[in-house]
């Protein structure tokens, strides 16, 4: 498995926060064989099922008040 990850955090205004966080993996097994009912199945340089290749987040915190505060979050995957 290769990939990479990055993050920024940003705080461009007292009580306000942004984060940034993206990755990417590129993700194929070497050598992997399922045993099933059926027989053995060959897995090898596929990539393994539910990992996104691409993965953006982004969230923003706002501290309204001392004891409220509001966040907005997105998650994108490809």
């Amino acid at each position: 498995v290769r990939g990479v990850e990055m993050a920024l955090a940003l705080r461009p205004a007292r009580g306000t926060q942004v984060q940034i966080n993206y990755r990417h993996v590129d993700g194929n097994w070497d050598r992997f064989t399922l045993s099933t009912f059926a027989g053995p199945v060959d897995l090898s340089g596929r990539a393994p099922v539910g990992v996104p290749k691409n993965t953006l987040f982004i969230s923003a915190d706002q501290q309204v008040t001392p004891w409220l505060s509001a966040r907005a979050q997105l998650e994108v995957y490809d």
